[in-house]
């Protein structure tokens, strides 16, 4: 079962962004999409994306003629909503994909009431982060699964 979300033409490709579950085969796409982004290079198990936010976090998918091109995740926490696991297949990059992801997520933490938002962004997208109106918020830290440095990123909510 899917969710249509929203529906967009980027660089003369349709793409559907819609939420998944985790019985659906593009939920098992974005896994392994997760999986070749973040873990491969360092040789961990595909389990690794089983974490503690993962069976109750809404799961966000971008798809291209039934590939799924893009992923992430949102959970909440009360007044407080996390992204994570953004990932987008590299040739699919820079065309808008991560940014429809990063809007759908705003607008639901919205419409959650959420007050703020945060993330652990990698150090070379921080400056993608920032055009959404996220700001760093601490010290640079190791990720604990690939010790790559990652840094808190945080970004307030209208309510």
């Amino acid at each position: 079962m899917s969710m249509i979300v929203k529906e967009v033409i980027l660089e003369g490709t349709p793409v559907t962004f819609l939420y998944v579950n985790i019985n659906s085969q593009y939920y098992k796409d974005a896994v392994n999409l997760r999986f070749n982004v973040f873990y491969k290079e360092f040789d961990l198990d595909i389990n690794v994306i089983n974490d503690s936010y993962e069976s109750s976090s809404i799961h966000l998918a971008a798809v291209a003629g039934e590939k799924v091109i893009g992923f992430g995740r949102l959970s909440f926490n009360g007044s407080t909503a996390r992204i994570s696991q953004m990932a987008v297949i590299k040739k699919m990059r820079e065309r808008g994909i991560g940014s429809n992801l990063m809007n759908i997520f705003i607008d639901r933490s919205k419409k959650e009431g959420c007050r703020s938002i945060y993330l652990n962004s990698r150090l070379n997208a921080v400056s993608f982060y920032r055009k959404f109106g996220f700001k760093v918020a601490g010290d640079e830290f190791p990720s604990k699964r690939t010790g790559l440095n990652h840094v808190r990123m945080e970004k307030q909510l209208k309510t």
